[in-house]
């Protein structure tokens, strides 16, 4: 089979979740179903991405680049139909990562969606993402011929939200990297925390810093611990990404 993958994502500069988890998954699809074709779909302009693009190119992975302005492709896509294997080839299936699936004249659509956060708490959203959900994911899952939910919860909200039929859903938690996996101990776990400076129980938050987040709502529940109980865990910030 030859699968097809919007990896346009691969590109940006400062990845957050959704770009890790397509990055492992491009590493790891050839080595556990090394029996089919891979082809990942970039468009772009700056010739600075040529490097980055080349390095994806495997024994049994492939790129294919297009070369349209962004401002144009969307409302190509958008609104004109244009098919996306018109530009990414001829494939099976074609597994759109995030959200997004554009008209597809052969084979078919798998997306990935992750939450439906602009339509069940809007309030959490900046405008234009509540009007780019509003846009395309419901046009999105009616495209696709499979959904992956990475919650049960998320299966649950498309299925209230927007009416998608279950059994198109399949429930596929994210992975965990090795990285973050149990180690054995090894020495003494208060030398390695005063050695990162910390120096008792914590309070730690991975994630970008923006209003979905609800930062506020942790920084209340951390406000709202018995003072004996908050004078035994820190609180802190690190470095915010734009």
């Amino acid at each position: 089979m030859r699968i097809g993958i919007d990896a346009n994502l691969l590109l940006r500069t400062r990845p957050t979740g959704i770009e890790v988890y397509l990055a492992e998954l491009v590493r790891l699809f050839p080595v556990v179903a090394p029996q089919h074709r891979y082809r990942l779909y970039f468009n772009y302009l700056r010739s600075r991405h040529n490097e980055r693009v080349a390095s994806f190119s495997a024994r049994q992975v492939e790129t294919r680049t297009c070369r349209i302005p962004p401002q144009l492709l969307e409302p190509l896509h958008r609104y004109a139909g244009l098919p996306i294997d018109w530009l990414a080839g001829k494939v099976d299936l074609m597994f759109c990562p995030s959200f997004v699936v554009q008209p597809q004249r052969h084979g078919r659509a798998v997306v990935t969606i992750r939450d439906l956060i602009p339509f069940t708490h809007p309030e959490f959203c900046e405008e234009w993402l509540i009007r780019h959900f509003t846009a395309r994911v419901p046009q999105s899952v009616r495209r696709a011929d499979a959904i992956i939910a990475v919650s049960r919860y998320t299966a649950d909200a498309m299925s209230k939200v927007l009416g998608v039929e279950r059994e198109r859903v399949y429930i596929v938690p994210n992975g965990i990297q090795e990285q973050f996996r149990r180690v054995a101990r090894s020495g003494d776990p208060l030398e390695t925390a005063r050695r990162l400076g910390i120096d008792g129980p914590y309070v730690l938050f991975v994630g970008t810093h923006e209003p979905r987040k609800n930062l506020p709502r942790l920084l209340r529940a951390y406000g709202g611990m018995k003072p004996a109980v908050r004078r035994r865990h820190r609180a802190g910030r690190g470095a915010a990404r734009d």
